[in-house]
């Protein structure tokens, strides 16, 4: 069973805010600056390491996917590091973070982890769409140089076929994922 060691008032909190920010442009900025500077300032979790370690990765991960949706450029070295940790969780959530910092600095280094073999295969798919969120047309030429490297190996979210998620498409592998965004932006 996957439990998440955060607490129901951090997520509901976080959720309703988000919400505000999508729908009515107003939210409690200062909730979302406390969140990001207590969390992104800490070195990322372990979910192998202790209790502790296991609830800070947790609400590491809800800072993370919170900035998705409302962070700023102000705190890229905070989300940048966490591409760094070898947990599949914060690698994820830290590139869907970085999608969010429209910067020449966080779209090289959404690249420079694309390229990384080290890194988890979903993260790297998953960096593939960051770049097309942040419409990263001006390294078109570098994504092509390093297409023929690309991974083919299949990646997925490894889920029941209950899961919610199911629905979410995500290119099976890296090589296609960057296919299909160098299709896109031929368009």
């Amino acid at each position: 069973m996957h439990k998440a060691f955060a607490s129901v008032d951090m997520y509901e909190k976080s959720m309703s805010e988000i919400f505000k920010f999508i729908k009515f442009s107003e939210y409690d900025r200062e909730y979302f600056n406390n969140l990001f500077s207590t969390y992104l300032n800490q070195n990322p979790g372990n979910l192998d390491g202790t209790n502790d370690d296991r609830e800070l990765l947790f609400k590491q991960h809800i800072a993370l996917e919170t900035f998705y949706y409302v962070g700023d450029s102000s705190y890229f070295n905070e989300v940048e590091k966490f591409l760094d940790s070898d947990q599949a969780h914060h690698q994820i959530s830290a590139i869907r973070a970085l999608s969010k910092i429209d910067t020449r600095a966080s779209k090289q280094r959404i690249l420079s982890f694309i390229k990384e073999e080290s890194n988890n295969g979903l993260a790297r798919v998953l960096a593939v769409q960051a770049l097309r969120r942040l419409d990263a047309r001006e390294l078109t030429e570098d994504i092509e140089e390093y297409l023929p490297d690309a991974s083919t190996e299949w990646v997925g979210f490894g889920l029941d076929i209950l899961d919610p998620r199911v629905g979410t498409r995500i290119p099976a592998d890296l090589k296609s994922g960057i296919e299909e965004l160098l299709e896109d932006w031929k368009k």
